[in-house]
C-alpha cells in the first residue's frame, strides 16, 4: 500500500514502469522503471523518494504518474529501420 511501505531512510527501491513499455518504445527511454532512494516523509505523511530521473523529492504517486506519462509519449521510430529505408532510396 502506498505510503505505508516498511522502509528506512536510505533504502533503495525500484518502481516498475508500464508492463508493455518495451512493446511500445523498444529499448528507448527511461520508462522501464525508476530506481529511487527513500528519504523520509513529507508534511502529509507521504513517503518521499529521490532518484536520477527526478529534479526534486517525489511521492510514490508522482513516480507512478511519471512512468505512465513516459509510456504514453509517442513511440520513437525504429532507428535501424529508418536508416535502412533511407539507404535503399539512395541506391543507384
Amino acid at each position: 500500500m502506498p505510503n505505508q511501505r516498511p522502509l528506512e531512510v536510505g533504502d533503495s527501491c525500484y518502481f516498475e514502469g508500464v508492463h508493455y513499455y518495451q512493446e511500445r518504445h523498444g529499448n528507448f527511454g527511461n520508462g522501464w522503471g525508476a530506481s529511487v532512494i527513500y528519504i523520509g516523509k513529507n508534511e502529509k505523511g507521504e513517503q518521499l523518494y529521490i532518484g536520477f530521473d527526478f529534479d526534486t523529492a517525489v511521492t510514490e504517486d508522482q513516480i507512478n504518474q511519471a512512468l505512465i506519462d513516459l509510456y504514453l509519449m509517442p513511440p520513437r521510430i525504429n532507428v535501424t529501420e529508418e536508416i535502412l529505408k533511407r539507404f535503399r532510396r539512395l541506391r543507384i
